[in-house]
């Protein structure tokens, strides 16, 4: 994630969705949006920081299960996942890197935000519909006829969160840490456009 991360911490904020359709969800931090959460603890440890790439590796262990748990909560704390495609989206301001902040965005807000971002049309579909193999037969009324998905660019094909551990009552299972956490790797220079 981007930051130095401290050696622990705990984020016990609770979580609400914002966009059903979209599955982004935010920290509860008004009335009305407390009304509609969900309670969300995860705790963190700092398990590396390298200097030159101003990155944290953290171990997160979530308490509950909430839609983007980690992702969220990470954000709120200031330390948003180097190549979140949402959290660490210049929509969510300078906030997205202080500590207990968050930038309060409407759904439409968000959409249009990344739809700039990354050159996606309001619906977070492609601006440039032109596809010589689509259907000839559309419906006029429907978003994703009429706009097709936009393809993922290569850096927003991996999120640096990976699951190493689950266990249970009688079970284990437990995978190596993958490639991006090791110790000399570099994320590519792509992702720091979004650092400011």
């Amino acid at each position: 994630m981007v930051g130095h991360f401290p050696t622990s911490a705990a984020c016990s904020v609770p979580l609400y969705v914002l966009s059903a359709r979209k599955g982004i969800s935010q920290v509860a931090t008004t009335p009305e949006t407390v009304s509609r959460s969900k309670n969300a603890d995860t705790l963190f440890e700092l398990i590396s920081y390298d200097e030159g790439s101003n990155e944290s590796i953290v171990r997160a262990r979530p308490k509950t299960g909430r839609t983007h748990q980690i992702r969220v909560h990470l954000q709120y704390l200031g330390y948003p996942i180097r190549n979140d495609p949402i959290y660490n989206d210049p929509v969510f301001g300078s906030e997205r890197f202080e500590h207990e902040k968050q930038k309060l965005l409407t759904e439409e807000e968000i959409l249009t935000g990344m739809g700039k971002t990354r050159g996606w049309g309001e619906n977070m579909y492609r601006l440039d519909s032109s596809n010589e193999n689509a259907a000839v037969d559309i419906d006029p009324i429907c978003d994703k006829c009429n706009e097709p998905p936009a393809d993922p660019k290569h850096e927003d094909l991996i999120l640096y969160l990976h699951a190493y551990k689950y266990s249970g009552p009688d079970w284990s299972f437990e995978t190596d840490l993958p490639y991006w956490a090791e110790q000399n790797y570099k994320s590519p220079d792509c992702y720091t456009k979004y650092d400011s």
